[in-house]
């Protein structure tokens, strides 16, 4: 009886224990549509991935472009890094948690990494091939390169030279790459979208239908192989001296050495898209600087799903929205006219850790007392 009496004390202190950090988990996890801003001047071009730390873990890191001061703002989970550029205007971060920085002025990019001494970078020249970069995309080791003056994506890697895949575009500002075989299935504990009601009834009044698990529709036989990429990348569209630009997005399929044009969509509902991604769901989000929303479309159909946002001021609105990027359950937002980072939630729980401890790190860089930034001013490589 006495030894029964001791595991029933424990197995109480356990679930005591484990229900106490349970509630705390809920008490400090974001819930709902909460918003939370970092106030940044003049923000252009954001980014977020996993940087592989010591022990195998992976740690989220982000960074933004200011366009201001032209600098980048770099956050790698523990410190917070200032980079003075001459002209940043593409901002990316790979599955290797390296930071590429795209820079008009020299035409060049840069390829920023964190080692145990400190950051190094290296500077890959394209000698004015690459004049405007606006986007990076990477899959596996390969990096593609968006150049809106040229209207050019641009690929290169290890065993690729750097050579020009797409031509023609308008005015592009974005660009997405997703294997063409790739079918969505989100995890069983994610849940509907946040803000978007659940199963299939009452969706007339928002336009989300979301579809059964395992309803995607099948590829067929032999039209996209595994080594095929499906490319999607904005265009303006050529204005007449009746008309105005027809922005699009169109979508290619590429093996690397060529690409072939498949479909274009979003004619009549689109102003100026800024950015694009894809959602745990395997929907296609578009953001819209002048609409300030997030259009969401059936990547396979281009049908309309969704909006989301609208244009104002602060806490609710935006202005100019010109870049956002995937933080884990949650979607950053460069809401530039408002000079401020918006993180908004997407998944229906999560913490922003990383978040709230860049926005700590900035709201204690005070003028006058805040560290030398790096300079990267030439195309080299260096340390700091």
């Amino acid at each position: 009886m006495k030894d029964r009496g001791c595991r029933l004390t424990v197995m109480k202190q356990w679930v005591l224990g484990w229900g106490v950090l349970l509630s705390l988990a809920l008490a400090t996890s974001v819930r709902g549509d909460a918003i939370t801003s970092i106030p940044v001047p003049t923000p252009i071009r954001v980014a977020a991935g996993m940087r592989p730390d010591v022990g195998g873990y992976a740690r989220p890191t982000m960074a933004v472009i200011q366009r201001r001061d032209h600098r980048v703002q770099w956050f790698d989970g523990r410190e917070l890094w200032t980079l003075s550029m001459l002209e940043p205007t593409a901002l990316g971060i790979d599955a290797a948690g390296h930071l590429w920085v795209g820079d008009a002025s020299l035409n060049a990019l840069f390829e920023i990494a964190l080692t145990p001494k400190g950051l190094q970078w290296s500077c890959y020249d394209t000698h004015g091939q690459i004049d405007r970069p606006v986007a990076f995309a990477f899959y596996e080791s390969n990096i593609f390169v968006l150049d809106q003056i040229n209207g050019t994506v641009w690929v290169f890697g290890p065993s690729i030279p750097l050579r020009p895949l797409i031509t023609g575009l308008i005015n592009p500002t974005a660009l997405y790459v997703v294997p063409s075989n790739k079918r969505v299935e989100p995890p069983w504990w994610i849940g509907p979208p946040v803000g978007e009601r659940r199963g299939m009834e009452g969706h007339a009044k928002n336009g989300f239908r979301r579809p059964p698990r395992g309803s995607n529709p099948p590829v067929p036989a032999g039209s996209a192989p595994a080594n095929l990429l499906d490319l999607y990348v904005t265009d303006m569209g050529q204005a007449t001296a009746f008309s105005k630009n027809k922005p699009v997005i169109r979508v290619y399929r590429t093996d690397l050495t060529g690409a072939t044009f498949l479909r274009s969509f979003g004619e009549g509902l689109l102003e100026f898209p800024s950015a694009l991604d894809m959602d745990q769901f395997g929907r296609l989000l578009v953001l819209d600087a002048h609409l300030a929303q997030i259009l969401i479309f059936d990547r396979f159909t281009g049908a309309l799903l969704n909006k989301i946002g609208r244009y104002g001021p602060p806490p609710d609105g935006w202005r100019l929205p010109l870049d956002f990027a995937k933080y884990m359950g949650f979607r950053l937002i460069a809401d530039t006219g408002n000079d401020r980072l918006v993180l908004r939630q997407e998944i229906g729980w999560g913490y922003p850790g990383v978040f709230l401890r860049m926005r700590q790190r900035l709201m204690q860089n005070v003028p006058g007392q805040m560290p030398e930034p790096v300079r990267i001013h030439h195309c080299q490589g260096g340390t700091s």
